[in-house]
């Protein structure tokens, strides 16, 4: 298994407060101009509204319970957790007490010192390829990045906040399409429909330090790799993504509900250590989309005894059998006594076909399924942490760089989230979230395409991503 690393380092201030202010239009009733204030142990709530009454909700498990009602235009929770998640929903209220309008807040507090230094040190090099010193390095790790969400029926406000980036001009894409470059932090979307689901992401781009472009074009030069341009361009910049996936209600996006859940126990080598009880199934996949791949050595070292290999021939597709990786994540609490359970992984492998010039099968092998890791298990009663790292080479070239991803995801019971992590920009990366044990309900969490497998090489960024389930 031929690994890659990475080192951290990160310029922060502890303790920042973040303010988000978030405008709507006015009319009788209407709550506007909501900005979120938060710590590390507290969340202030700010607003505009012409009504009198407002009220208060948190979703605790799969319910919103009211925690404050009054007149004011102003409410702070305090002794929060830090790094912690909250759904809320503030309510206006006319005289005869009818619901005026109302807005779902998504926001969390901020990571206390010691847990930014955590998430720093969880950046620790591995070795990237035999005899190399090259390093595959994150410069501007986003510790301190953050998207709120601000949900009505048919309007939904994004605001993001220490998203590294150099000119402040942000794409904005909905699920998978560009919707448009942003100047500033924030961004207004009046075009959704009520009770849809939707995945946004905001992406950024941050230089490499110079000294540190000098160091990989001499290392192309060392090994004979001509890359063209645009390619050369992506070697100077580190890709940075914040991304909500939510529901334009007060819902949360994927059903957790248990009455109609059954204890399951599956058979069959498909479905090793598949577990009973509640909870959620997360799908991490990587796919070669090309119906055949070009071998990239055959150009770089001038022979190759695989001019190409196979490769998946497909699209993004959750339920789809080929793939090169995929790990099964099961996140579950038991039925009777609501503790969480052990979190169990099923990884798979897919087979790798060699070619000759003509496209006809030489060899074929198979990675090992150890080069997928489940790591850094915790729970908190109400939710379960884990961390998969995956490092995984074609098992038909001996020094072949590893197709890299890493990622950490905290599930709540009441189906809200956050994952972060980083992975090669090759090939095809898919993430997915279903309640657990369920035929259906996927709803994506990250879909990136294949950009090119010279994005395998140790001195190419990985790109790195955070995402909220709402």
């Amino acid at each position: 298994m031929k690994r890659k690393f990475w080192f951290a380092s990160v310029f922060f201030l502890v303790g920042t407060i973040i303010c988000v202010p978030y405008a709507l239009s006015a009319s009788s009733g209407d709550i506007r101009d909501v900005s979120v204030t938060t710590t590390s142990k507290s969340i202030e709530i700010n607003w505009n509204s012409h009504s009198e009454y407002f009220e208060l909700y948190s979703k605790i498990d799969n319910t919103y319970k009211k925690i404050w009602s009054g007149k004011d235009r102003t409410y702070k929770l305090n002794s929060l957790n830090p790094d912690h998640k909250y759904k809320l929903k503030l309510v206006a209220k006319g005289s005869n007490g009818e619901k005026l309008d109302n807005v779902v807040i998504n926001t969390s507090t901020n990571k206390t010192k010691r847990q930014i230094n955590e998430r720093i040190s969880m950046l620790t090099p591995t070795v990237v390829m035999k005899d190399e010193s090259v390093t595959k390095q994150i410069f501007y790790p986003m510790v301190n990045s953050k998207l709120d969400s601000f949900v009505k029926k048919n309007e939904v406000k994004l605001s993001w906040s220490n998203l590294p980036d150099d000119d402040q001009i942000y794409e904005v894409y909905r699920d998978g399409k560009l919707l448009k470059k942003v100047k500033g932090n924030s961004f207004t979307d009046t075009s959704v429909m009520e009770n849809n689901i939707y995945s946004y992401k905001v992406v950024g781009l941050k230089k490499i330090p110079d000294a540190e472009v000098e160091k990989k074009k001499k290392w192309l030069k060392e090994k004979g790799i001509k890359l063209n341009k645009s390619q050369e361009k992506n070697l100077y910049y580190e890709e940075k993504s914040l991304g909500s996936v939510l529901q334009t209600s007060d819902e949360t996006t994927i059903d957790v509900s248990r009455e109609d859940k059954k204890q399951v126990t599956l058979q069959g080598d498909d479905f090793r250590d598949y577990p009973t009880g509640y909870g959620f199934t997360m799908r991490y996949t990587t796919f070669i989309p090309l119906e055949y791949a070009v071998n990239p050595q055959c150009d770089w070292v001038g022979y190759c005894k695989f001019h190409y290999f196979e490769g998946d021939n497909r699209g993004f597709d959750v339920w789809s059998d080929r793939f090169r990786t995929r790990s099964d994540v099961y996140i579950t609490w038991d039925f009777d006594t609501n503790n969480p359970n052990d979190v169990k992984l099923n990884p798979s492998i897919g087979t790798t076909v060699g070619l000759d010039e003509n496209k006809n099968p030489v060899e074929t092998g198979k990675a090992d399924e150890s080069d997928i890791e489940l790591s850094r298990v915790t729970n908190t009663g109400d939710s379960i942490t884990h961390w998969i790292k995956l490092e995984s080479s074609n098992p038909l070239v001996v020094g072949a760089p590893a197709i890299d991803a890493e990622y950490g995801a905290q599930v709540y019971k009441n189906g809200t989230g956050h994952v972060e992590g980083t992975h090669d920009k090759a090939p095809s990366h898919e993430f997915y979230i279903a309640p657990y044990a369920s035929d259906g309900g996927w709803r994506t969490i990250l879909n990136d395409e294949h950009e090119g497998f010279e994005y395998l090489l140790p001195i190419m960024p990985n790109a790195e991503f955070s995402i909220d389930l709402e």
